[in-house]
């Protein structure tokens, strides 16, 4: 898509998005701005089973890749990619409000270049699922400034949040659970990390 997209289901009726053949993923569902920002609108999709894409010379590495937007995403939950990112915004002003990444390859959430919030979303691995990369991370965000609000990280073997790259994030009343690493700062990144809970984490 390289035009303003609007998807809009409900939660009664979400949209879904899924492999047609088990084992095979379909690709990458791709939207990038080319002149100016475009107008990303997502509420109540299910997205799953993707992987990512060369498309036009553009490498999509999330099964969700958004590129030069301004995006709104609502709702959604994305699970279960074999793609390097679940879902993958880069130069983007973003909006991410209580949905849910699980289960996918390596990283449930990359921001690169973004600006925007995250609130009242889970990001999660199974336990006992073993199609996961041993260094996913929840989050992770590079050369951005991100506020991470009321949010839910379980289960990483690497890290709930990774913070590299020159970003700037202020991390507020979140909860960090079974994870290897809670939240990891490098790369000349700044974090202000408030009044979170940490439970069982072998590291902070």
């Amino acid at each position: 898509v390289q035009s303003d997209i609007l998807i809009n289901g409900t939660e009664e009726n979400p949209v879904q998005i899924s492999r047609m053949v088990e084992n095979k993923p379909f690709g990458t569902f791709a939207i990038i701005g080319s002149s100016k920002k475009i107008n990303v609108n997502i509420n109540y999709l299910n997205i799953s089973g993707g992987n990512e894409a060369l498309v036009g010379g553009v490498r999509y590495l999330g099964q969700l890749s958004i590129h030069n937007s301004i995006t709104s995403l609502n709702n959604t939950i994305i699970s279960n990619s074999s793609s390097d990112d679940g879902l993958n915004i880069r130069n983007s002003s973003v909006e991410i409000i209580e949905s849910e990444f699980s289960d996918n390859y390596a990283d449930q959430v990359d921001l690169d270049f973004c600006t925007g919030i995250v609130r009242d979303s889970t990001f999660k691995i199974n336990t006992g699922r073993g199609l996961t990369d041993q260094n996913g991370d929840g989050f992770d965000v590079s050369g951005s400034k991100i506020r991470l609000l009321k949010n839910n990280f379980s289960g990483f073997r690497d890290k709930g949040i990774s913070v590299g790259e020159n970003s700037n994030v202020l991390i507020q009343d979140n909860t960090f659970r079974n994870n290897k690493n809670a939240i990891t700062i490098k790369d000349g990144s700044n974090a202000f990390v408030l009044d979170n809970q940490f439970e069982v984490n072998e590291f902070m």
